[in-house]
């Protein structure tokens, strides 16, 4: 999607949702910055739905902390891969893109939604080459990551998220680690190490539900 269409929806969703200049300035940072420092030229559809989802988790935290900017921040790189991920990216995608830009943007009303289910939204998106489809995704799964995301309430235990990844570094090191002392396997002990910092920083959809209990 290109960068004036992300940033398109960053102002409705600024309208909508009545942020201050502030947090709409910082929406409009997040939503166009993963084009300026990884390039647009990266894959951003293939991105992985855990990264998604962490950034949302985030930007929750940070909004539960009060800090209403960096929330905003967040939540906007959130919506960036959001709504590329909702675009195919084969031999149509150029011209989805320009299509795109011609459309009219229209948010519907958004919803409560609990962490299952922001849960469940990410992990059931799935790319479309059908225009009008597309437009309406990006619009629905954006306004409603935005609403809850910027809503009091405390939308499960979202304050333990780093006391969810120490549990799991301590539990994939354990693991990993157990072989090792039976079999004096140290050549395995790199790879083990890689692993662990990989699974640490990037848990799967399995952490997450053992992490808050949906």
């Amino acid at each position: 999607m290109y960068g004036k269409d992300h940033k398109r929806v960053a102002e409705e969703i600024s309208k909508k949702l009545n942020l201050s200049d502030k947090e709409k300035n910082a929406l409009l940072k997040g939503i166009i910055e993963p084009d300026i420092t990884r390039g647009r030229g990266e894959a951003h559809h293939y991105r992985k739905k855990y990264k998604i989802f962490d950034e949302i988790i985030r930007a929750k935290r940070y909004f539960n902390q009060g800090e209403r900017i960096k929330a905003c921040y967040h939540l906007g790189k959130a919506l960036h891969f959001i709504q590329d991920s909702l675009i195919t990216a084969g031999g149509k995608h150029d011209f989805i893109e320009e299509r795109i830009s011609s459309y009219k943007f229209y948010l519907p009303e958004p919803e409560e939604l609990s962490l299952k289910e922001v849960y469940s939204l990410i992990k059931e998106m799935r790319k479309y080459d059908e225009i009008k489809r597309i437009v309406d995704e990006i619009l629905r799964i954006s306004i409603l990551i935005s609403y809850n995301v910027l809503r009091k309430h405390k939308f499960d235990d979202v304050g333990g998220y780093k006391r969810s990844k120490i549990y799991f570094l301590l539990r994939t090191a354990g693991l990993i680690l157990l072989p090792i002392s039976f079999f004096t396997s140290y050549i395995l002990l790199i790879p083990s190490i890689i692993l662990i910092i990989i699974f640490s920083t990037s848990p799967s959809y399995i952490d997450y539900k053992i992490w808050y209990n949906i």
